[in-house]
């Protein structure tokens, strides 16, 4: 039997395929973690294409900011504001690999719902953690939340057999802490490139003084 669903292996498929609960219950949860460990990686590939392409245009605006200390005042808030329109795109691109959110319309209709929007309110009795309006159901978040997560269910499916459990659902979960790991440093090198042009433009706040000097701190 040739797996249908990677990166989970024929063999433990076969197993879990003969339980009576299969059909109903954990094939679907099956297709829809394949899903996730299939797509997730490829997003989070395009992530840092993009956050590397954000790290250059830092450099060169970070190394223009300080060799131009007399930089037009019209001027500088052009280049900032192309850099808070490629953060912003960045950041909501992390989000969405982290949660799902979908937070510009023009995204397609999700495959697979999220189940993410099941969660309840926090201890405080008051606050959501998925209050956004879509999420896109192929997210870290989908696969590892502790309540409605991919894992959780599938884990609470199989539980009057661990084993087979723990074999199934080993490749995914190195696929998805591969994730993380990824998606970790790409929001580490975010904080550092704000860090890194939040302090060449305030260095060229003191070179060129003045009400200059004020924009950039409020800006940043």
């Amino acid at each position: 039997m040739s797996s249908p669903l990677p990166p989970f292996k024929a063999k433990h498929l076969s197993r879990c395929s003969k339980l009576p609960n299969y059909a109903q219950t954990i094939l679907p949860l099956l297709q829809h973690a394949s899903h996730v460990a299939l797509h997730l990686p490829v997003l989070m590939s395009r992530l840092e294409a993009m956050s590397g392409a954000f790290e250059v245009l830092v450099s060169d605006l970070s190394r223009l900011v300080s060799s131009s200390p007399n930089l037009p005042l019209a001027s500088l808030r052009s280049l900032l504001t192309h850099f808070f329109v490629y953060y912003v795109r960045v950041s909501d691109s992390l989000t969405l690999i982290q949660s799902g959110e979908i937070r510009h319309p023009k995204e397609p209709r999700p495959r697979f719902e999220s189940r993410l929007k099941e969660c309840g309110v926090r201890r405080d009795g008051y606050t959501r953690m998925y209050k956004g309006e879509r999420y896109s159901g192929v997210s870290y978040d989908e696969w590892a939340n502790e309540t409605v997560g991919l894992s959780t269910l599938l884990s609470s499916s199989l539980s009057s057999h661990p084993s087979l459990s723990s074999k199934l659902l080993a490749p995914v979960h190195s696929v998805m802490d591969g994730v993380q790991e990824r998606q970790n440093l790409v929001s580490s090198l975010l904080k550092s490139l704000v860090s890194r042009l939040s302090a060449a433009v305030l260095g060229s706040a003191f070179c060129g003084g003045g009400a200059r000097g004020t924009f950039k701190v409020t800006a940043l």
